[in-house]
């Protein structure tokens, strides 16, 4: 695992091979040679749990849990000199077998029990509370969303346990393990496994994986033995934000932020139920991947103090989106490309203190913003278009927001 600090927060959740790979492909670039398989591949799906590298493990993990108990993916904390117990699972990186490339993780679980779940996962979001140090106090967005689909290969080496998979997501919110369809697993081949997340009202996925089930176990002696690979996350996030189910992430007394956002600059907190923006300049935050393209989001919203509030969309960085929303009593779609820049605008009456809910839907270089359901605005972006991005939250010149939802498709 590699965490780090930036103000895109998927980036921020990364692996040594992960960061290994793409220091290799940007250095190919520069010298305008090519990586060899099955780097290159691997590197061209940064993210995805691939373990093309030796001694890799891509951060996974392994949860055995056995019928009645509770499933919980927090790890146990452990007082000084206090004696843990002895992992009943070992994983391994191995050239024996891969669904593709030429390496494939291997799971080894200690005899185990009847019905018991094996859940082999990946974490995809982090809270303080995970670390027993911190040097950067990082913030995170999670790099699973409701809406996506997880998809993996799962192998059995030997007929010793007959065993059954599923791919998996924990939505941490709603404490719910959503299950995609279980596949009775052949020995010596590699079979797929997927589950499409449904849209969830207020939801965060926590861990992503495969689940495993071994037949009947008890009175066998030998170890069951399972492999992943291909690990990914792939297609549209459906989901909402809803600030009254966020919760404070303290990483010390001085540094406070909310869940699933990383903050550029600006005091950002959580009160009555909403999410809370202010600065004496300028306040930015950002959600969401770096990597989305087409989407529609909405947010609702109320002024406070100021009359400068915006919703961001196609976030690359602090210097980098589109935004749409109040400039007085004009609703603008303003573009930041290292300088902000008014692009269109319709005048409106604003009024401090009234809800109102913000939409915009980008797909290309077509942008289409709404007020309460009104289209407003509609601009094409001719010049150097911003074509991905996250999402985000804005205002300026010392302006204060209230946020109560927070909506992607």
């Amino acid at each position: 695992l590699m965490i780090c600090s930036s103000v895109i927060g998927k980036y921020n959740i990364s692996t040594v091979s992960e960061n290994a790979l793409f220091i290799a492909r940007q250095a190919a670039a520069i010298a305008g040679a090519e990586l060899p398989e099955p780097y290159k591949t691997a590197a061209a799906r940064l993210g995805d749990a691939t373990f093309e590298l030796p001694r890799s493990s891509c951060a996974v993990s392994v949860l055995c849990v056995g019928e009645g108990e509770k499933i919980s993916f927090e790890k146990k904390r452990y007082a000084e000199g206090e004696k843990k117990p002895a992992p009943r699972y070992a994983l391994k990186n191995t050239d024996k077998t891969a669904a593709s490339g030429a390496r494939s993780l291997e799971i080894s679980v200690k005899r185990p029990k009847d019905k018991e779940k094996i859940f082999v996962y990946k974490k995809t979001y982090y809270h303080p509370s995970d670390f027993s140090d911190s040097r950067y106090d990082p913030e995170f967005s999670p790099v699973c969303y409701p809406g996506q689909t997880v998809r993996a290969a799962a192998f059995v080496p030997s007929d010793v346990y007959g065993a059954t998979a599923a791919a998996f997501c924990f939505d941490e919110r709603h404490d719910k393990i959503i299950l995609g369809e279980s596949v009775r697993l052949d020995a010596g081949k590699w079979q797929n496994v997927e589950v499409k997340i449904p849209r969830i009202e207020a939801g965060l996925i926590g861990c992503v994986g495969v689940c495993f089930e071994a037949d009947n176990p008890s009175g066998k002696k030998n170890n069951f033995v399972c492999n992943v690979d291909d690990l990914e996350i792939c297609g549209k996030a459906s989901y909402t934000v809803d600030f009254s189910r966020e919760v404070r992430e303290r990483w010390n007394w001085r540094h406070v932020d909310v869940s699933q956002f990383t903050r550029v600059k600006g005091i950002f907190r959580l009160d009555g139920g909403a999410a809370h923006l202010s600065g004496a300049d300028f306040a930015e935050v950002f959600t969401g991947d770096v990597s989305w393209r087409d989407l529609k989001c909405a947010l609702t919203l109320s002024a406070v103090e100021g009359r400068e509030h915006y919703l961001l969309v196609r976030v690359e960085g602090a210097m980098r989106y589109y935004a749409v929303g109040f400039c007085g009593d004009e609703f603008c779609l303003i573009k930041n490309r290292y300088g902000l820049k008014k692009l269109a605008g319709a005048k409106v009456k604003f009024e401090r203190g009234r809800e109102y809910r913000i939409g915009i839907e980008v797909k290309g270089n077509k942008i289409k913003a709404s007020l309460d359901g009104a289209d407003l605005i509609e601009y094409i972006d001719e010049k150097e278009p911003l074509l991905y991005g996250s999402v985000g939250m804005a205002n300026r010149n010392g302006s204060h927001t209230k946020y109560i939802k927070l909506e992607v498709r």
